[in-house]
């Protein structure tokens, strides 16, 4: 190969390689210990009554969003009962659930933390997404 070819493949190279650390997914760090943020659901009950609410209880480690983030929480239910629609409200650090007939209800609880970017937008970093079965009789 000529010296034009080898230097045209090493550009191409470290360009593909800079250009999938970029691609990287970002972590948002607590300021104060150096580590990403977390979130998990508190240990629960996973049985509900019909009508009654329900409560999904959310945790952050460390417990306060850095500053100028704050947390969503999204529930999305994969399988109910025939024609069951549980209403959710969905909060931090409560979710609400009630469901109006008995069953097996299973759901996935996705928490994320948000903010505004430079840009206009917003930027958002999924901290958690777990899969939640919550008999109801």
């Amino acid at each position: 190969m000529d010296r034009k070819t080898v230097l045209i493949a090493i550009v191409l190279v470290i360009g593909i390689t800079l250009s999938w650390l970029t691609m990287a997914r970002a972590q948002v760090l607590c300021p104060r210990t150096n580590r990403p943020y977390t979130a998990v659901i508190d240990d629960m009950q996973r049985e509900a009554r019909v009508g009654e609410p329900f409560f999904i209880r959310v945790q952050l480690d460390p417990e306060t969003p850095p500053p100028g983030y704050y947390v969503s929480t999204l529930v999305d239910v994969l399988q109910s009962p025939d024609g069951a629609k549980p209403e959710v409200v969905t909060g931090f650090p409560k979710i609400r659930i009630t469901m109006d007939d008995p069953g097996e209800y299973k759901m996935v609880v996705r928490v994320t933390l948000v903010t505004k970017s430079s840009c206009g937008g917003v930027e958002a970093e999924e901290i958690l997404r777990k899969e939640v079965v919550i008999q109801v009789s």
